[in-house]
């Protein structure tokens, strides 16, 4: 096919061997296949085909606190109930500080699958402008609290790794908040769900 003849030029023009990662499409499925190629051009083994899987992504709104709070009220305040929290004394002792970790308040959004990220920064967008306004009386009320937004990528396989375009809309209400935006990223390639 024609992949397999720009796979031989590409062995070809490298002059050595190389293992590449590349779609394959048979009737309408796409699905990711490893070749060897030596300089020669040719393929040493038949390519292994793998389904393709694209990543996991999901999104967290994190608000940190440095004391005990009233979760129940800061659910009323911003207008959604957490997912996860903790409160600041039962946080484990931080080795290097000798205090406490910030408890939390979070809110995180289902997994999704998708070889964009464009559609969870919409999510990530629309919640902030959603709630943002409880979000922000929340931060001033408890003076010592931080706004975290983190996205969560799981990239299951080799060479899928989405695209990232964060907007400046985006980025000016995070920022307009007081936030800031973690990025963290796994690669479990043993793993297909």
């Amino acid at each position: 096919s024609g992949i397999i003849y720009i796979i031989k030029k590409l062995g070809k023009l490298l002059w050595k061997r190389i293992t590449i990662f590349a779609p394959v499409y048979d009737e309408q499925e796409v699905t990711m296949a490893e070749f060897e190629v030596t300089p020669n051009g040719r393929i040493t083994e038949e390519p292994d085909i793998q389904e393709y899987i694209p990543p996991c992504m999901h999104f967290a709104v994190v608000i940190c606190f440095d004391e005990d709070v009233s979760f129940a009220k800061i659910d009323t305040t911003i207008g959604v109930n957490a997912t996860n929290t903790l409160q600041y004394h039962l946080t484990r002792i931080n080795p290097f500080t000798q205090r406490h970790n910030p408890g939390y308040w979070e809110y995180e959004m289902k997994v999704i699958r998708s070889e964009s990220c464009s559609n969870l920064l919409d999510q990530i967008h629309s919640f902030l402008l959603q709630y943002g306004v409880g979000i922000k009386h929340v931060l001033n009320y408890y003076v010592t609290s931080k706004l975290i937004v983190r996205i969560f990528l799981d990239i299951c396989q080799p060479n899928t790794f989405p695209d990232i375009t964060i907007g400046k809309n985006l980025m000016k209400v995070i920022f307009s908040l007081g936030g800031s935006l973690d990025i963290v990223i796994s690669e479990d390639f043993t793993t297909s769900n």
